[in-house]
């Protein structure tokens, strides 16, 4: 029988917005990944430290009403020995209920290297978001994010599916200076019957002006 893994890594990101007149708006973004703990034939590597990729991302977006949004950008991953490209289409609308913000992403992704076949991959996350000092969100308080992901994956004949899960916590600085730090689970394979599972511990800087 197939016997699943575990992996455990790090994931930093340094997040940039730039926003423009009639609902338009820049995101430029870094975010890097390194492995810690890793599945190992003789067990005895498996915390073995390796840096994995970098991710370069750009993506534009535009207001579409109130509280939608589409996207399209543009992402080159850099990884040791064999580079990707990958084109970006996503739709996004934020639902803000009493105390609490829900936002809803729907996107597709196409990603091409010259080692491996294309993958096309369709998504969609909710977010909900809690400030945890009154009803609104204001500067120099803490907040608390709960994500959850479904990824469906094809790649030549095959198909996968991921789930994700993102506890994270915030703390606003001001307006446009965030931190947050939070958890990413991961898991996958469930098709070919040895699942993999991933956490990651993910720090992120926005920045918007």
């Amino acid at each position: 029988m197939a016997q699943g893994s575990f992996e455990l890594g790090v994931l930093p990101a340094v997040n940039i917005n730039r926003k423009f007149d009639q609902g338009w708006s820049l995101n430029m973004k870094v975010e890097s990944r390194a492995m810690l703990r890793q599945p190992a034939v003789d067990q005895e590597n498996i915390w073995d430290p390796d840096y994995v990729l970098t991710d370069f991302i750009l993506l534009g977006s535009r207001k579409v009403g109130l509280a939608h949004s589409v996207a399209a950008g543009y992402v080159f991953r850099w990884r040791p020995g064999d580079n990707a490209h990958r084109s970006v289409q996503q739709f996004t609308f934020v639902q803000p209920l009493t105390g609490v913000r829900l936002a809803h992403r729907i996107s597709t992704d196409q990603t091409f290297s010259e080692q491996e076949p294309p993958v096309f991959r369709l998504r969609y996350r909710l977010v909900a978001e809690w400030p945890l000092s009154g009803q609104e969100l204001d500067p120099r308080e803490p907040y608390l994010k709960l994500g959850n992901e479904y990824l469906q994956a094809w790649q030549a004949t095959s198909a996968d599916l991921e789930i994700r899960a993102i506890p994270t916590l915030g703390y606003a600085f001001n307006d446009n200076n965030k931190v947050e730090l939070g958890l990413d689970y991961r898991i996958n394979s469930f098709v070919n019957g040895a699942t993999e599972q991933t956490l990651w511990t993910a720090v992120q800087w926005f920045l918007t002006w």
